[in-house]
């Protein structure tokens, strides 16, 4: 897959239909309405993909951050907090994200964490139900930390999108993290995005997609004033506005 080509896949087990690709976006449109998105800055271009052994440390250097803020940091946590780094922030993990049953997934993404858990890189602290379980360190994180420099240069967004959804529930992540998924559809005009997310996540009320839309946007305005913001040329927010994303 190419970055900023757009092509087509049938769905397999996604339950809204075709999909259309930007890079690591996965945009669930018919093919008749897939829109190709803006090109990759030249910044984001610049960026050489992380190996999987880089991958494994920001992952766990998050896991530990959102802990530290308070998050349950189990799979869902991390899962949306990296499509936020990632797609926001542009920390090119290049994880593949669709539209799945809780929002934004990836499935490589869990992979990654699979391997993890087998290479004694985190461990799952099991808790009763209904509550999934833990990401904690494991045995290897240290010796992954110093044979991975340079994946701690992404320290800081790693702390940002900590802060930012350390206290977030799991309905709250689900809900910010749809809402960053459907911005990014260039298709959908900005003040339909409060109509679109509410059809794609039925059981979501109008007041909690638009509160969701609104918490993007302070998020957006603390990265771009923190000088982290990476995404350009959308439109973010769903009611009248003239910002730009």
């Amino acid at each position: 897959m190419v970055h900023g080509s757009l092509s087509y896949a049938q769905a397999g087990p996604n339950i809204y239909g075709r999909i259309c690709f930007r890079g690591s976006v996965v945009f669930t449109r018919g093919e008749a309405s897939c829109r190709h998105v803006p090109e990759k800055t030249s910044g984001e271009a610049e960026r050489e993909e992380m190996t999987a052994k880089e991958k494994f440390a920001v992952l766990l250097d998050l896991a530990a951050a959102l802990r530290n803020h308070g998050s349950w940091a189990g799979e869902t946590h991390v899962q949306k907090a990296t499509y936020i780094l990632q797609t926001l922030l542009g920390v090119p993990t290049e994880f593949q994200f669709i539209l799945y049953k809780h929002g934004p997934f990836s499935f490589d993404l869990r992979e990654s964490l699979s391997q993890m858990e087998a290479d004694r890189l985190v461990e799952l602290e099991e808790q009763s139900y209904p509550y999934g379980p833990r990401i904690a360190e494991g045995k290897t994180a240290r010796q992954l930390r110093a044979s991975t420099p340079s994946a701690q240069g992404f320290q800081k967004e790693i702390a940002f999108v900590s802060q930012m959804l350390g206290n977030a529930g799991v309905a709250d992540l689900e809900r910010i993290a749809t809402a960053l998924f459907v911005t990014l559809d260039s298709a959908i005009a900005p003040e339909d995005r409060i109509q679109r997310l509410v059809e794609l996540k039925p059981h979501v009320q109008p007041a909690e997609a638009e509160a969701a839309f609104a918490r993007l946007e302070e998020i957006r305005t603390s990265a771009l004033n923190a000088g982290l913001y990476s995404f350009p040329g959308i439109r973010l927010q769903s009611h009248a506005a003239s910002e730009q994303l």
